[in-house]
């Protein structure tokens, strides 16, 4: 009886919580800090990307990094755009290569620490939705896209090897040439 007391109350404060999470509709953006002339860069709901953690850092503090790497990385790209022009990007979903896994099951460590294995079915995903504006601000180009490089541990040479988030930039780097700078030639 004392039981299904507890799991009658339980279930009960479980069913609240799911309907107080419904009820809620504010979405959770990170913009950071960084000061970028021909980017901008919203990070949606970066709470619910698939692979943005690493549990040997608070979660908070590992997304910003990778965040400010690529946002430099994308302010890099920007730099070929033409004069005036500038680009504002939506990042919906993130998915870093490899995945993490704890080094004591790995035979790494006794430690607590995890590290990322690098597996060909672990692959690097960004989803995002983006606007080309021109000098005055009107819209050149917008779409959305969903980025994914299956063969990415054959595809970055010896030079980026030690670089982070490597995968993920070739990604952005080779988009960016082929639909961004390509097609305004």
């Amino acid at each position: 009886m004392k039981m299904n007391i507890k799991v009658s109350a339980l279930a009960s404060c479980l069913i609240a919580s799911l309907s107080f999470s419904a009820v809620s509709s504010d979405k959770d953006v990170y913009v950071s800090d960084n000061e970028f002339d021909r980017i901008s860069v919203e990070w949606v709901e970066p709470k619910s990307f698939r692979d943005v953690k690493d549990s040997n850092f608070s979660s908070e503090r590992f997304r910003k990094k990778v965040f400010n790497q690529l946002e430099k990385h994308l302010n890099k790209l920007a730099s070929d755009l033409p004069e005036g022009q500038s680009i504002s990007f939506k990042v919906t979903d993130l998915d870093l290569a490899g995945t993490i896994e704890p080094a004591s099951f790995l035979g790494f460590s006794r430690s607590l620490d995890d590290v990322r294995i690098m597996r060909n079915v672990d692959i690097p995903r960004i989803k995002f939705e983006y606007e080309l504006l021109d000098d005055k601000g009107a819209v050149i180009k917008a779409e959305e896209v969903n980025l994914k490089n299956m063969n990415y541990l054959n595809d970055v040479g010896l030079a980026s090897r030690n670089k982070p988030y490597r995968y993920e930039k070739r990604m952005l780097s080779r988009w960016f040439a082929k639909n961004i700078i390509d097609r305004q030639a």
